[in-house]
């Protein structure tokens, strides 16, 4: 039976394992027809997938290359000095960094300060055959040019006095004598980064702590004194019986 050029065919068809298809109405033209069986063809429906390039297994895949880019333009021509200044930077660069070579002067003076190399300035002083008079052998005359002499000797090694000025000259030499100058000691010499201070305050017990109230103090330190330590006894402010530590040779600090 026809029916507008189609042809309507009721079919009881089987696979080819026998087992019975669904019936289906075939409402297509025979060039349709066909067009459609190859399209759906076995053949072309398991037709195998294409190879993977070797490169994507490395990471890469088509298409992931960017586009290629363009040269900027250089209209000053400054490409060839950046060149030049980059290879002139390469040939200034030493292949080796030089060695750095001991410093005997600063080894020795790295081992001097040790504690265990310390020496007595009045060592010291003798080797240099600078005198250090007994200061029973000393007059009266003779003491103040002989002090400060002294004074001075030790300062180019180094060595500082502080607070001197409750101390009489001859008291001052007794004591430098006796201790002062017996003590090992580090003397650096005329270094602006330190010295060796010797404070004749001692270690700032009471006694010393009296002394400085006494002495030195100015009216505002002996009032924060009172105030920070109100059971200590402020005793009365007294000029010193020497003048000679604003003319002492100085430290650098």
């Amino acid at each position: 039976m026809k029916k507008f050029g189609c042809a309507t065919t009721p079919t009881n068809l089987t696979t080819s394992f026998g087992i019975p298809r669904t019936p289906i109405l075939f409402f297509l033209r025979t060039k349709i027809r066909r067009t459609t069986a190859t399209a759906f063809s076995p053949r072309r429906r398991f037709r195998s997938t294409p190879p993977i390039p070797l490169e994507a297994h490395a990471g890469w895949l088509p298409g992931d290359d960017g586009p290629a880019e363009e040269a900027e333009p250089d209209p000053l021509g400054l490409s060839g000095v950046d060149r030049e200044i980059a290879a002139a930077k390469s040939e200034s660069i030493p292949d080796a960094l030089p060695v750095d070579t001991p410093d005997s002067a600063l080894e020795a003076q790295l081992r001097a300060m040790e504690p265990e190399n310390w020496t007595p300035p009045a060592k010291q002083l003798a080797e240099s055959n600078i005198p250090l008079l007994p200061p029973a052998e000393i007059t009266d005359e003779t003491l103040v040019p002989i002090l400060w002499e002294l004074l001075h000797n030790l300062s180019l090694r180094g060595f500082y006095v502080l607070h001197t000025d409750h101390l009489s000259d001859r008291k001052l030499y007794a004591e430098l004598w006796e201790r002062g100058l017996r003590d090992p000691a580090y003397l650096p010499g005329r270094n602006p980064r330190g010295g060796w201070f010797h404070d004749f305050l001692g270690s700032w017990g009471d006694e010393e702590m009296q002394l400085w109230l006494r002495h030195y103090a100015c009216d505002e330190k002996r009032a924060k004194h009172a105030k920070d330590w109100p059971k200590d006894t402020i005793p009365p402010k007294e000029k010193p019986p020497g003048n000679r530590d604003w003319r002492l040779p100085k430290g650098p600090f």
